[in-house]
């Protein structure tokens, strides 16, 4: 028996009784039915099958029961458990701080435009940094560190799978390049 987590599109204490949905998926031949709160998410045993015949089982079943049924998403808690383990939001903390690092230098190219002297010397090593970090501001330019952490970012985080080992190491690359390009505008501009 393996245990699975449902999750219900459009379900409200307003158009299904958390009681009622309990027993529409026992209907559907479930065990250990659990509803989680009123938020739609029902966990359950059965016999290891396919998410898609599950998901087909529990929409017949709330149709019979309830009259109308809610699109039904059924995942293995062991995957979901792995989901987790993997950590899939690491993404987004980068994405924050390439954001902020990316505001910094912006705001620094705008207020050294045009420096002389000491102020000079500061303005071209953000522009460096600036090279590395942003995309060029030309059509088709060529993307920037930015660019490649918050498109990796989103095709992760849009995955209703485990994240591959391939997308792990070109994660780390792209951590470990944003890590010198931070040090080196912490040390040009100070710590934000």
């Amino acid at each position: 028996m393996t245990r699975y987590a449902a999750f219900l599109r459009g379900v409200s204490p307003v158009n299904a009784a958390m009681p009622d949905l309990k027993r529409a998926f026992e209907a559907a031949g479930f065990t250990e039915v659990t509803t989680m709160l009123s938020s739609g998410n029902v966990v359950f045993t059965a016999p290891r099958a396919t998410p898609a015949s599950l998901e087909r089982r529990a929409e017949a079943a709330m149709t019979k029961r309830l009259g109308h049924s809610f699109l039904t998403l059924v995942r293995p808690m062991d995957l979901l458990r792995e989901l987790l383990a993997s950590d899939p939001y690491l993404g987004f903390r980068i994405v924050a701080q390439a954001t902020r690092a990316a505001s910094r230098v912006q705001g620094a190219l705008t207020r050294f435009r045009g420096a002389t002297g000491a102020a000079a010397d500061t303005l071209a090593r953000v522009q460096a940094i600036a090279g590395k970090l942003l995309t060029e501001p030309v059509r088709y330019g060529k993307p920037g560190l930015q660019a490649h952490i918050t498109y990796l970012n989103g095709m992760t985080n849009g995955a209703d799978q485990k994240i591959g080992r391939d997308a792990i190491a070109r994660y780390e690359v792209l951590k470990r390049e944003f890590d010198a390009i931070a040090a080196e505008l912490a040390g040009v501009l100070g710590a934000p």
